[in-house]
């Protein structure tokens, strides 16, 4: 599977979740945060499509997926940026509020 039809669907399931999804521009990282009891990603319009689906799949390990339908491809790719976020020395598995 491409990394856009990765983008793609890591972006269906978390808008399944309720989560709004933004791109902005600007001098930013991209990030996932709360706004008056929202769900928000935020993605900077310059983000390479490999940094944001890692934003995405942190997003998701965040949120309640274990009971919410996702296509085994998507798991196992879920599954495995999981394994690289948690061997990674910088990956914060809270969220800031």
């Amino acid at each position: 599977m491409k990394l856009a039809e990765i983008h793609k669907n890591l972006l269906e399931i978390a808008k399944e979740l309720g989560i709004t999804i933004r791109k902005e521009n600007g001098n930013f990282k991209s990030g996932f945060c709360y706004l008056n009891d929202n769900k928000i990603i935020v993605f900077n319009k310059s983000a390479p499509v490999e940094l944001m689906n890692t934003v995405l799949v942190k997003c998701l390990l965040q949120n309640e997926i274990e009971n919410h339908y996702i296509a085994p491809v998507m798991r196992d790719f879920i599954d495995k940026e999981k394994e690289k976020l948690n061997n990674s020395e910088d990956f914060e598995f809270e969220v800031e509020y």
